[in-house]
């Protein structure tokens, strides 16, 4: 496993002097294991929501997009004459992942259309809207950019006019630990304080 996120779960470890021991599961099931006690700390891109900090202690933020708005919608590019607005996608199929930032934003943003679908895997956002499944996803901008840039043939595009911003208190991932372990969380935040100055 590779990956700014696992590159910190290591530093994290090693400052502790415990051996890191990595879980891989699916986006959904990663806070419900901190609270099942399967595992100490979730570190998956986490962002800061209200239901999120309700359920468990999350860290300062440690990973910070270049742009204020950090949501957006990824579509075919056939499609560029037809969505170019939230009212544009009245009557089109959403996709997002579910738990996600992204998802949140968009339940937040987007008033009208015709369904709104879930998935599992980030991956499968892309996937959906390639194939014609769906119309529109809803995406990390700072991701969907990387994505288009290592995929220059997969026919699809942000689009420019619909972005959310979120709450500038709130950007930034964050690690999740069980709910009420603060000195976990203080030790982290040490941590990643010295990853932001180094």
């Amino acid at each position: 496993y590779v990956g700014a996120d696992i590159e910190l779960a290591k530093r994290i470890a090693k400052r502790m002097g415990v051996e890191l021991v990595i879980m891989p599961m699916e986006f959904t099931q990663v806070l419900l294991a901190i609270e099942d006690d399967e595992c100490d700390l979730a570190i998956s891109a986490l962002a800061y929501t209200p239901a999120r900090a309700s359920m468990c202690t999350l860290s300062k933020g440690y990973y910070y997009t270049d742009s204020e708005a950090n949501t957006g919608m990824i579509i075919r590019m056939e499609d560029r004459d037809a969505i170019q607005t939230i009212d544009d996608l009245a009557k089109r199929t959403i996709i997002a992942q579910s738990g996600s930032l992204q998802e949140a934003m968009t339940a937040d943003n987007v008033a009208a259309y015709r369904e709104f679908r879930r998935t599992a895997l980030t991956q499968t956002v892309y996937e959906a809207v390639m194939q014609g499944d769906a119309d529109a996803g809803a995406v990390d901008i700072q991701t969907a950019r990387s994505f288009l840039e290592n995929n220059p043939d997969c026919g699809l595009m942000l689009v420019d006019q619909i972005h959310f911003a979120l709450d500038p208190q709130y950007q930034g991932d964050r690690i999740a630990a069980k709910k009420g372990e603060f000195s976990l969380i203080c030790f982290v935040n040490g941590v990643i304080d010295e990853v932001l100055e180094d």
